[in-house]
């Protein structure tokens, strides 16, 4: 019969069983007691990284800054009559406006964002001399109808826009193209012999010397007859046996064009265009129309001489009243103060500006705070190792 085992005295308060022996092997689930005890480590941010983080939100917060004031201001626009008002404006960055102005589509830019998308069209406001641009959509298939030269939307300098370069180079490159001045306005600036030509839509050309010119003579007493070929009218005998009738031209006269059933005649005019146009109309001619009749005259701005009556030329001289138009082929430059007019863009679009940039100003604000701590931490320290 086994004996039994006498039972094991038991352990003192100051001896440690062995299984709560500090050095014994640490099984695989078990949980090592020593590293409960360890102390965590402080999140450190070094000075470094505190100044860049408060560099970087400063950096976001100046570029928000003017979405910011644009997205606090009402949501109803301030009515501006004119481009130049909009333009003498003190505070005129980062407000909504509606303003009336024509645009000059003769030198319209297609901005375009990706591939795939239509973009933006750029417009220059006719009366700034291409100070003020209108930003439109690029699409022209969801606008529309307007009976008003309206705009609404968020100026901003021309400066401001990712574009700016892009727009000045293309501008600058593009080649002179003609503007058209009336007689009075070629008149007053040869009499004062100024660089700058008024044009009718309240811009200015800028002119030298070797600037190419055209001036159109209008004759006073002899008009154009432009006919087109209707279901009474079918040809040229047609239509000239109707003018014959109106004792406007002879009978055996011959169109000075014949094209694509379309024809033009040369008549007299003692009383002017406008009297032969109006007995056109009385014989229900209406697909016949009554243009003045032009020539040209070439030249450069340096070979103009304004008289009082007429116009001198090289070649010849055209009296003022004969002047319809003369077109100067002058390049455009686009100014350093330059605006742009963002349509459609409203307060309500930039709701999201305003929280980003309340977290970018804490983010800066909390960085701030641990950039002293640990400067002044690294400063303690240094005077430490000195003692």
């Amino acid at each position: 019969m086994a004996s039994e085992q006498p039972p094991k005295p038991a352990a003192s308060s100051g001896e440690a069983s062995a299984d709560n022996h500090p050095g014994r092997p640490i099984g695989r689930d078990e949980i090592d007691p020593e590293l409960m005890t360890l102390p965590r480590t402080a999140i450190r941010i070094g000075p470094l990284l505190a100044l860049s983080m408060v560099v970087f939100a400063v950096y976001i917060m100046a570029a928000l800054w003017p979405d910011l004031r644009f997205s606090r201001q009402s949501a109803e626009p301030a009515v501006v009559p004119s481009a130049a008002e909009l333009l003498a404006t003190d505070d005129l960055a980062d407000s909504l406006v509606t303003v009336t102005v024509v645009p000059d589509r003769a030198l319209a830019v297609r901005v375009a964002t990706s591939e795939g998308l239509s973009g933006h069209r750029l417009v220059p406001v006719q009366g700034t001399d291409d100070r003020l641009w209108l930003m439109l959509e690029g699409r022209t298939w969801n606008i529309d109808l307007k009976y008003e030269e309206q705009y609404t939307g968020r100026p901003r300098p021309l400066a401001d826009m990712p574009f700016a370069e892009q727009l000045h180079a293309h501008v600058d490159e593009r080649p002179p193209a003609p503007r058209f001045a009336t007689g009075e306005a070629v008149k007053a600036a040869l009499s004062a012999h100024s660089e700058r030509l008024e044009l009718p839509g309240g811009d200015t050309a800028a002119v030298t010397p070797e600037t190419p010119v055209v001036i159109y003579q209008r004759a006073l007493d002899r008009v154009k007859i432009e006919a087109v070929a209707t279901e009474r009218y079918p040809d040229a005998a047609a239509w000239t046996a109707a003018l014959a009738e109106l004792g406007l031209i002879s009978a055996d006269a011959e169109p000075t064009l014949d094209q694509f059933g379309a024809w033009i005649y040369l008549a007299d005019a003692p009383d002017g265009p406008e009297a032969v146009s109006e007995r056109v109309h009385e014989a229900k001619l209406f697909s016949a129309a009554v243009r003045p009749l032009e020539s040209e005259h070439r030249a450069t701005w340096q070979q103009l001489e304004a008289r009082a009556d007429a116009l001198a030329l090289p070649d010849a001289t055209v009296p003022w009243a004969q002047v319809s138009w003369v077109s100067v082929a002058t390049a455009r430059a686009i100014p350093a103060d330059a605006w742009v007019l963002i349509q459609n863009q409203h307060p309500g679009h930039y709701w999201y500006v305003l929280p980003l940039f309340s977290l970018l100003g804490l983010s800066a604000l909390l960085f701030g705070w641990a950039l002293i701590r640990s400067l002044k931490s690294y400063l303690l320290s240094r005077a430490a190792r000195a003692e």
